[in-house]
């Protein structure tokens, strides 16, 4: 067929030659101007030297302390809602255990009105 791969071909019928020429037709001039909307700024002169750059102190980057009072404010805030769970927890559960505490003297008393049979043998 006129010499063209496959992939050639398709290419070219997938392309329709009226915008390959406006492509073609649209470089003509040159590169077009940019359209950015910074203003362009003027190119430095290249300044000759050695190579070297000034030595610039090591530090830790921008930023990074803003990072650590956050995460130190995280953990802090993370401990007191654990204290506040545990203590919260250990509440509910002097709770329950006074609850108990009075339900086994209830059963005690309902078990034994004289309070002989179920009495400490530690108070006698």
């Amino acid at each position: 067929m006129l010499g063209l791969s496959v992939t050639q071909y398709l290419i070219m019928r997938a392309t329709p030659d009226s915008l390959l020429r406006q492509i073609a037709q649209d470089f003509r001039g040159g590169m077009p101007q940019s359209t950015s909307m910074l203003p362009d700024q003027p190119s430095r002169p290249v300044v000759r030297g050695s190579g070297w750059t000034p030595e610039r102190p090591l530090r830790p980057p921008d930023g990074i302390e803003t990072i650590d009072r956050m995460v130190e404010n995280d953990t802090a805030r993370q401990r007191h809602e654990a204290i506040a769970k545990t203590v919260k927890l250990n509440l509910e559960i002097a709770e329950d255990l006074r609850r108990f505490t009075e339900q086994q003297a209830k059963r005690d008393e309902e078990l034994d009105p004289t309070g002989q049979l179920y009495s400490d043998p530690d108070k006698a």
